[in-house]
């Protein structure tokens, strides 16, 4: 049985720069999304397709759909993630216990929708290449 997969905070008792890394991380791991769902939606309109296979341009076309909602989001989250990068290097200025709650809550609540937002391109790059393995020409 596979361990039920859960985002658990552990941001608490890092430094800053910890803090700073692990936020350029995310940065650096969104733009290389970018890039795979850009290159998806060129995929998508390649004629490289079976010609006998019933819905393919429909189903692709709501691939695209998602490719794009997808695109948006990294988009947002990389500028959330701008934002905290910025915050983190205030934090330093923050020299009181509600300060510092506040400022891991708020990177928490980033890390946990990145996370989320992970889980959800892993599930539909599942369904994606499923899909384009049985109907891409050979």
């Amino acid at each position: 049985m596979k361990p039920q997969e859960e985002y658990k905070s552990f941001n608490s008792k890092k430094s800053i720069e910890e803090l700073q890394y692990i936020m350029l991380q995310y940065n650096k791991r969104l733009l290389e999304l970018e890039t795979e769902q850009n290159f998806y939606n060129f995929l998508i309109g390649a004629s490289v397709f079976k010609n006998q296979i019933l819905n393919v341009f429909e189903i692709l076309e709501q691939f695209k759909n998602e490719l794009n909602i997808n695109l948006k989001t990294i988009r947002e989250l990389l500028d959330k993630v701008d934002s905290q990068i910025d915050l983190i290097s205030k934090k330093i200025e923050c020299d009181n216990l509600l300060c510092d709650s506040f400022f891991v809550r708020e990177y928490d609540d980033l890390e946990l929708e990145i996370y989320s937002f992970f889980q959800n391109i892993s599930d539909f790059k599942s369904q994606f290449f499923s899909y384009m393995e049985s109907t891409i020409k050979s």
